[in-house]
């Protein structure tokens, strides 16, 4: 796992330090990791999206930590409570020569879990393999979110639908919002027999993720929603999701605010090349136009090389395409 920080005694100097976890006790596979190397007992550092305390300072890029053994023993602290422990080596550590621009960034693996709504029990009268897939939900630890969408985007005012759920004025909100955030939870739930885990390496890697934007040879449209967490997101369509009051609003947690909320698809051409599709079509969240730039480049930055173009919800091609992949399965 590289990490980054200041050297102690130096000013301004930047360190990497490549940790590799060792070994780890009393912690519960899932619960903590987004993992499935710990399914097999086995951890990677790059999995853990849990909080990590050396000596009590946060292993954190702005942070300075001094006389550090370089083997040592590290509590996992999740939500203000102990949940276990790590044993970590300092393989390497090297000075960084960076100019006065340069900025840390999260590197490594892009660690995705796909989340069966039907191996957990919700849909059992599916059977089919279609309607396996059509019940996937995603979420994917998209790497340095702040960086590309530092300003959050809150729920839509002007969306008489979701007020119910958001606003203050009705005394039924705080029921239907913990409603909301039950059914996120139930949806992203681990468990070895309904979750899959793995890593993106490459736009390649991405687009098999999705299967090519495809399903039963027709294209697929998905919504999505990304919190500082990761991105989540599932098909437009999906049987098991259309009755949601919000999809956004589902796949977001009921957070009151997120980075950016949208609909993907992907496009192939006629050399077989495929590409990203993304866009700001939330009417619960309706992030602003002026953010896509930033948020193709979160893709860009995710996924070197890979092909992406963010489109306004009006646009005239984005809405024409839309209509084409509802037509498809008319």
């Amino acid at each position: 796992m590289p990490v980054s920080f200041a050297a102690p005694g130096t000013d301004g100097t930047l360190v990497d330090v490549d940790l590799e976890i060792v070994s780890a006790k009393g912690i519960t596979a899932g619960d903590y990791l987004g993992l499935g190397a710990a399914l097999k007992g086995s951890l990677s550092s790059s999995d853990a999206y849990v909080t990590i305390e050396i000596d009590g300072n946060l292993l954190n890029p702005i942070h300075t930590i001094y006389d550090t053994e370089t083997t040592f023993e590290l509590p996992i602290i999740m939500q203000e409570s102990k949940a276990g422990t790590i044993n970590i080596t300092v393989n390497q550590c090297h000075k960084v020569e960076a100019d006065e621009f340069a900025e840390v960034q999260e590197v490594g693996p892009v660690r995705y879990s796909v989340h069966s709504s039907f191996t957990a029990g919700l849909l059992t009268m599916l059977t089919s393999n279609d309607a396996r897939l059509e019940s996937l939900a995603y979420r994917v630890q998209l790497h340095n979110i702040p960086q590309f969408l530092p300003t959050d985007n809150e729920w839509n005012k002007n969306y008489p639908t979701i007020q119910r759920i958001f606003s203050p004025d009705y005394p039924e909100s705080p029921v239907l919002r913990q409603a909301v955030m039950t059914q996120h939870a139930v949806i992203y739930q681990h468990g070895q027999e309904r979750t899959k885990y793995g890593s993106v390496a490459s736009p390649a890697d991405f687009f098999e993720l999705v299967h090519n934007g495809r399903r039963n040879d027709k294209p697929v449209l998905f919504t999505y929603a990304i919190t500082s967490k990761g991105w989540y997101f599932s098909e437009t369509g999906a049987a098991f999701f259309k009755d949601m009051l919000s999809k956004h609003m589902l796949h977001s947690g009921a957070a009151f605010s997120v980075k950016y909320a949208g609909e993907f698809h992907i496009q192939q051409a006629d050399d077989d090349t495929f590409k990203l599709v993304i866009d700001n079509n939330s009417g619960t969240y309706a992030p602003p136009q002026e953010q896509l730039p930033q948020l193709q480049e979160l893709m860009e930055n995710n996924f070197p090389g890979i092909i992406c173009e963010a489109l306004d919800r009006d646009d005239e091609t984005l809405m024409e395409a839309r209509k084409e992949i509802f037509a498809a399965w008319e």
